[in-house]
């Protein structure tokens, strides 16, 4: 069985017998015979959950028109709470399709998934204190 996790409107995660795959919903264009329809585009690789939600949170903010810390804060902040709420226990997220996290989700895997979320945003706070220092951001 592989899972088919949906974080929010943009990105999926689902999966094969050997990693975890990051994928973006995408629309197909007017030159195609299924124009309008979506479709998922793999974006990434993982051997484990917790890089994925690594690399989900730096391509968020790689892609994002951020121009303070402020807003990169956010977009981490938004990114982490759509993932944590996608795999909280007991809780079906947007299109949870033939997926229990109770069963087929260790709570070792949950809590590598936490900790990946605050390291995000732990480094978010080193690089704004050393902006802070050097003179270049407001504290």
């Amino acid at each position: 069985m592989s899972i088919n996790i949906q974080i929010n409107e943009k990105y999926i995660i689902t999966s094969d017998n050997l990693q975890f795959i990051l994928n973006q919903v995408a629309v197909k264009g007017d030159n195609s015979n299924q124009a309008g329809e979506t479709y998922l585009k793999a974006v990434g690789y993982y051997h484990s959950i917790d890089l994925l939600v690594k690399a989900l949170m730096q391509r968020e903010l790689r892609q994002s028109d951020a121009t303070t810390l402020q807003q990169c804060q956010q977009i981490i902040a938004d990114t982490a709470a759509a993932c944590l709420q996608a795999f909280k226990v007991g809780m079906k997220p947007l299109a949870f399709v033939g997926f229990d996290p109770g069963e087929d989700m260790s709570e070792e895997e949950r809590h590598r998934i936490e900790k990946a979320l605050e390291e995000s945003q732990r480094h978010l706070f080193t690089a704004e204190s050393h902006l802070v220092r050097m003179g270049v951001a407001k504290g």
